[in-house]
């Protein structure tokens, strides 16, 4: 049963082109204006489940691809919640370089992070490596930039700390 707030309507089809053409085993489509197209509820409260899983195989593959299509207004690709004060909005496990990799292919920020009350963006390593770091390869710029932007109380642009006696 959907929840209350979800009226439905599916259409569901199958497309095959060719084996190596466009293939769609089915289809989910919605076309009101406070609609969802896919809806996945995994409503047991236990054990480790999954409203929606995707997976592919394929070496050039993605398991789940969102696409915000209107070139106007603050759109998601995908949007992330959770209500529990100790999970994640979002978990990412890589084994490559990059558990998480951002790019922006326009002017603006590959990643922006807000947390009112707390850090923005965190980072920690057991290794040589930096917890964060920071790189410019342009010809001008900064490879970490800080701020401090409140006008009043003791505040650093950029601020470290190192509990080694040879550290800095």
């Amino acid at each position: 049963m959907l929840p209350s707030k979800f009226s439905h309507a599916l259409i569901v089809f199958a497309h095959q082109n060719g084996a190596t053409g466009f293939t769609c085993a089915g289809g989910f489509e919605n076309e009101s204006t406070s609609g969802v197209g896919v809806l996945g509820l995994a409503r047991t409260t236990t054990g480790a489940n999954y409203g929606v899983y995707g997976v592919s195989s394929s070496t050039s593959g993605r398991g789940v691809f969102g696409s915000a299509t209107s070139l106007t207004g603050i759109t998601y690709g995908g949007r992330f919640e959770n209500e529990s004060a100790s999970g994640f909005a979002g978990y990412f496990n890589g084994r490559g370089n990059d558990a998480v990799y951002v790019e922006n292919t326009e002017d603006g920020r590959g990643l922006h992070a807000v947390a009112p009350l707390d850090t923005a963006v965190w980072g920690r390593t057991n290794s040589v490596f930096a917890g964060v770091h920071g790189a410019n390869a342009g010809s001008s710029g900064r490879g970490v930039y800080g701020q401090a932007s409140s006008t009043s109380g003791t505040n650093y642009g950029v601020y470290g700390a190192s509990s080694s006696p040879s550290g800095y």
